[in-house]
């Protein structure tokens, strides 16, 4: 019987089932061996009783069933093991992306919620929220993310958008749609309460991608915001070209209404 191999099959025989068979296996194994070379007479009806023939006939082939039961066990054992940690797991937590952005939305001045539609104010809070779970960051830091949402505080979720608009911006063009949005996102959380962050991003959001009219809109309500009405008008126009380029009437209307105020 050849067992130069045993090495390699050695490091699957962990669970106990396996490694008694194996024993088994390898004693009759070798008893039939020493059989056939006719070192040991075979068991004669005189010689022994039919249970003892029954298992040295068997023996080997209820080794092998042992054998096979314990792979079983052990890797079942590895496949429960793994389920069991990939639903341990931390997972990311639900949240309802539209009333976390209502509720954001209510800690603005009045003088802000009027500079900007409502709806267009909740959409992009609400696109920011949703695609916070979306980022690739960290399980642990989008939930601590989403739970700061919740109660009005958005830096953390501020922070994750800016590694993920450094990441994409570090890929060159070919991510430059993706790293624009990124800074939209970035741009819509820093409006509720840094005015100098929200600008900077809804810049680099225009720079990344210039024919996306929601950053030239975003860009004209804060310059609106500081003041600078030129460079809102600038910014309105920019809005109004790409709407009448793109034949989206709504958009059209809302950059005249907007031309029309500054």
């Amino acid at each position: 019987m050849d067992i130069t191999g045993f090495s390699k099959v050695a490091q699957y025989l962990t669970h106990p089932l396996a490694l008694v068979g194996f024993v088994l296996m390898l004693v009759f194994g070798m008893h039939k061996e020493i059989v056939k070379s006719g070192l040991l007479p075979q068991v004669s009806k005189k010689d022994g009783s039919e249970i003892l023939k029954l298992i040295l006939r068997y023996g080997f082939w209820l080794g092998l069933v042992l054998v096979l039961a314990g792979f079983l066990l052990q890797f079942s054992g590895i496949g429960l093991s793994a389920w069991n940690s990939y639903m341990e797991k931390e997972k990311i937590v639900s949240v309802d992306a539209g009333k976390t952005a209502e509720r954001l939305f209510a800690q603005l001045d009045v003088k802000d919620r009027q500079i900007a539609d409502k709806n267009q104010q909740l959409k992009a809070l609400t696109e920011a929220i949703t695609a916070l779970s979306k980022t690739g960051a960290p399980v642990k830091s989008i939930n601590e993310a989403l739970q700061e949402l919740e109660q009005g505080n958005t830096t953390q979720a501020q922070a994750i958008f800016a590694e993920v608009l450094r990441s994409k911006e570090a890929e060159g063009q070919k991510a430059n749609k993706e790293a624009a949005a990124a800074a939209r996102h970035l741009g819509a959380l820093a409006y509720m309460n840094d005015t100098k962050a929200a600008l900077a991003a809804y810049q680099k959001a225009v720079q990344l991608d210039p024919d996306n009219a929601a950053g030239w809109t975003w860009l004209g309500h804060l310059f609106c915001r500081t003041g600078e009405l030129a460079q809102a008008e600038e910014a309105y126009r920019k809005v109004l070209a790409l709407a009448e380029a793109h034949q989206n009437q709504d958009e059209q209307a809302a950059a005249l209404g907007k031309l029309g105020i500054v």
